[in-house]
């Protein structure tokens, strides 16, 4: 028999897994997706593997009609899940199944029927949540873990095939033979003429045979759109005053991405393997990541949106063991009942969540998931599935600190010296603490017996320290060991093995995929050799890559030790931008770091208003409005941030102790007055005021809150906030 309306763990409502619902049948079985499509590639996947058909189901309620919605043809599906259901009762293309007593007219109707005979176009499609009636206890154990209330339910949803009759089992043969789905591939980010735009932007670019190698095997992976793709959200963040990281995995040995500028050195330089990255024989289609400021993430994804058909991928966590007795607990205060039915909760879906770091660009997605709050229903594995290639943009919280020193230290990145002696004395001391990935103990272990003075010291450094590694760190750490990934497939080059098979071998053994060894003939030695180092190899591009943020921050550490300790604390310390004290970017005032303006603005603004601050300070917004010549986008930027000038004084005066410093000596009379009055009028709020030597206005009860009166230049005689 056939069973169309079974949920699975996607739903958060039932205990039974897609691979389960696979394996009721041999013919064909339908999954009820409710109105997502959450899980649907996975069972389109799990499906085809079994060789059975897949029956999507989805649920519509019209009026007092509960109806099940079965799409015959993938456009039919596409309508579903995007709710465009114009006239569906009588779409013949879409088969309903009623589900409650109404009775209605249309094409392809059918009444869900536990009673034999009541319907000529009777089908039995009761909800299967389970397979055994005994299993219903641990359906509501899970339910209750997933609501974190104690769920009851008088009906049952376990699989039954009792009194069905021969008429039901007719129709549900018929609804399938009508049915025959196949999804389309995503259709990747595509720019026409994408090969020749690619080449022409790569003419200028320097060793013509490394670029025209890779360009061959990029061509023939049709991944020209990819790369323009990538190299394009860059330069969007770039734009945006987002700072990007050197590179990232594998990527980085790909002379193209350096030339595009989506990495930031030279592979050649390092002997980076192209082939680690990508192949003629690599079946997988590769990812190149990117990261970017923590803090700056979110505005770069947004920004992306805007640009692209883009949208970020679901992921679906399930419960642990762990996890499982920890719900459990919080509605059940039975012992042995949370350690009966932990075990058996244990690995099933808990929740759908946002995956943390992956973006889609793709022109048809919306045609295969439904999207939420910018989120496809789609997970990494069912994008792989149907040959997308996702781009993960990660926050890096070095990316934002080391951001902070490039402008407090008015540094050029692009011209700072790698092999300054005292940043690798100060590494070698052991002082490495807020230095990227040193501050561990194994990392200052390994740095005694690697003593590094060079970025691919460095390198070598970060990819030891892993655990792995760790247990063998002696040996690991000579001088001959081998410890990257691309040194084992070297050394199955030697051996007559060519550098794609090579490659092949170590993702099959990094990855447990033992069904790929076997389709490429190896000795078993070498194969011995191999499995020795598999745990202990890294990427070396990986290694590369992070070994330069390693070297920039140990660099601002031994030569501006002041303003490494100030960014390196600075969440305590932080304060929002401000229209009379922010420079440009990041700065130091008083021993406090204060955001720039661009960090709010465009650039363009911010040095207008920089400029002409130097004619005095803003005394309020329409001071602001009067000597800056703004759009009106400018000033509801400028009074959203600006404006607020009790926020400001809190901030600022009573926090830090800042305010605004006015030479009261270049006031008119009409001036003084109207500053009198502003103080007169704040009513007895907490502000520093200084005039002539500490003395206070008159008539005013307020506070000297100002401590470092001797840092005050001697031409200004008050300290006032805004008003």
């Amino acid at each position: 028999m056939i069973f169309l309306n079974c949920k699975s763990d996607f739903s958060l409502d039932s205990i039974l897994t897609l691979d389960e619902i696979t394996s009721i049948s041999k013919r064909a079985v339908g999954v009820n997706f409710g109105n997502s499509s959450s899980g649907v590639v996975n069972f389109y996947k799990l499906a085809k593997k079994k060789n059975i058909k897949p029956i999507f189901v989805f649920e519509k309620q019209l009026g007092n009609t509960l109806m099940l919605l079965i799409p015959t043809n993938f456009n039919k599906y596409s309508e579903i899940i995007n709710n465009n259901l114009d006239n569906v009762v009588n779409d013949e293309e879409i088969i309903k199944i009623i589900m409650n007593d109404e009775i209605i007219k249309g094409e392809q109707v059918f009444y869900h029927s536990s009673v034999e005979g009541k319907h000529e176009k009777e089908v039995f499609t009761p909800y299967i949540k389970y397979l055994n009636k005994e299993d219903k206890k641990t359906y509501l154990a899970y339910t209750s873990a997933i609501k974190g209330k104690i769920c009851k339910d008088k009906n049952d949803y376990h699989l039954t095939q009792e009194n069905v009759s021969k008429k039901a089992i007719e129709n549900m043969e018929k609804i399938v033979s009508m049915v025959n789905i196949s999804f389309p591939e995503i259709e990747n980010y595509s720019i026409q003429n994408d090969e020749s735009i690619l080449e022409q932007k790569l003419l200028s670019a320097d060793n013509e045979k490394d670029i025209n190698r890779e360009l061959k095997v990029i061509n023939d992976k049709k991944l020209c759109s990819y790369f323009l793709a990538v190299s394009d959200i860059v330069n969007l963040a770039k734009s945006l005053d987002i700072m990007v990281g050197p590179g990232r995995g594998s990527a980085t040995s790909s002379y193209v991405a350096y030339s595009l500028g989506i990495t930031a050195f030279n592979p050649l330089k390092y002997n980076l393997m192209f082939e680690r990255f990508l192949n003629r024989k690599r079946a997988s289609l590769p990812d190149i990541d990117i990261d970017v400021e923590h803090n700056k993430r979110g505005k770069l994804i947004e920004n992306i949106k805007k640009k692209y058909n883009a949208w970020e991928i679901s992921a679906y966590s399930k419960f642990t063991l762990k996890s499982a007795q920890i719900a459990l607990s919080r509605v059940v205060k039975d012992i042995k009942s949370i350690e009966e039915f932990s075990p058996k909760i244990s690995n099933l879906i808990c929740n759908k969540i946002k995956h943390p770091v992956g973006i889609i660009i793709s022109n048809n997605i919306t045609k295969i998931a439904t999207v939420n709050d910018g989120i496809i229903d789609l997970d990494l594995e069912e994008i792989e599935e149907l040959k997308g290639i996702k781009i993960d943009i990660l926050p890096l919280k070095t990316l934002t600190l080391l951001k902070m020193l490039l402008e407090i230290t008015n540094t050029n990145l692009a011209e700072l010296e790698l092999n300054n002696s005292k940043a690798y004395k100060i590494i070698n001391s052991l002082d490495t603490q807020n230095i990227f990935q040193l501050e561990s103990i194994t990392a200052r272990d390994i740095i005694k017996h690697i003593k590094p003075n060079s970025i691919e010291d460095l390198a070598r450094v970060l990819a030891i320290n892993r655990p792995a590694a760790l247990q063998n760190i002696e040996d690991i750490c000579s001088k001959n060991s081998i410890v990257y990934q691309e040194q084992l497939i070297e050394l199955l080059t030697k051996k007559g093995i060519n550098i794609e098979d090579s490659e092949m071998i170590i993702r099959a053994l990094r990855k447990g995929r033992n069904d790929d060894l076997e389709k490429i003939p190896i000795d078993k030695s070498d194969l011995n050799l191999i499995m020795k180092f598999k745990d202990y190899s890294f990427p070396k591009s990986h290694a590369i890559a992070y070994a330069y943020l390693t070297y920039y921050m140990a660099y601002f550490k031994a030569n501006f030790k002041k303003e490494f300790n100030l960014v390196t604390s600075f969440e305590s310390k932080m304060l929002e931008p401000d229209i009379n004290w922010s420079d440009k970017g990041y700065s130091v005032k008083n021993n406090l770091l204060v955001k720039g303006l661009k960090s709010v603005m465009v650039e363009g603004l911010a040095e207008q208003i920089i400029r002409e601050r130097e004619k005095g300070p803003f005394l309020g917004i329409k001071d602001i409005e009067t000597r800056l010549k703004l759009t009106a986008e400018e000033k509801i930027l400028v009074k959203k941030y600006f404006s607020l000038i009790k926020e400001s004084q809190k901030l600022f005066s009573k926090s830090y102790n800042f305010g605004i410093l006015i030479d009261v000596s270049k006031l008119s009379n009409e001036e003084k007055v109207e500053l009198k009055e502003k103080l007169i009028n704040a009513k007895g709020s907490e502000i520093p005021v200084l005039i002539n030597n500490n003395s206070q206005i008159d008539k005013l009860s307020f506070k000297i809150a100002y401590q470092n009166i001797t840092l005050l230049p001697q031409n200004i005689i008050a300290f006032v906030p805004i008003y």
